[in-house]
């Protein structure tokens, strides 16, 4: 007969058949319930969590929790900060809406090398959103400066310019 399951003198047990696993009923080792595991748990290759309601957390109270819900992808959650390190970052939209869109109950910061490219002030939601270019790249034509627009610029109240004022074509007043 062929071995499936040993237990060496240290009590580790081993299933010796390497069958890859399909589904959640195939493969070398099959458990109908649950899973308890105490200690570290590693895996080889792919995870598959294979229901619409999937949750991965981590932390004692779940502090970290990745939701799959069936219809809306994917909700990234966390009951304190959450930093995304490394290299490079890409947040991609490619559905049929195309925008990315963040959310928050203050104020959101865009930052490279650790200085404040793009700060929205707090505000957001209301009609006092603030947006703050912290950069003093000084301008001397239309494609130089903190700030480069290509198109026009509609401003339905005043405007303050605390140096030079440089008109490239007409003026209009």
């Amino acid at each position: 007969s062929t071995i499936a399951l040993t237990v060496d003198t240290n009590q580790q047990v081993a299933v010796v058949p390497a069958t890859d696993a399909s589904s959640t009923t195939t493969g070398a080792f099959i458990v109908a319930g649950g899973v308890g595991v105490a200690k570290d748990l590693y895996v080889g290759d792919d995870v598959y969590m294979k229901s619409d309601a999937s949750r991965f957390g981590m932390g004692a109270g779940d502090d970290f929790l990745i939701t799959h819900d069936g219809s809306t992808g994917v909700t990234l959650a966390s009951t304190g900060s959450m930093d995304i390190e490394g290299a490079g970052l890409e947040l991609e939209s490619t559905g049929a809406a195309n925008y990315l869109e963040i959310n928050s109950a203050r104020s959101i910061h865009l930052q490279t090398d650790g200085a404040t490219r793009l700060s929205v002030a707090d505000g957001l939601g209301s009609s006092s959103i603030a947006i703050k270019v912290d950069a003093n790249t000084a301008a001397s034509s239309t494609t130089t400066g903190a700030l480069i627009v290509v198109g026009g610029v509609g401003v339905g109240g005043d405007i303050f310019v605390g140096d030079d004022l440089s008109v490239g074509d007409d003026l209009l007043l």
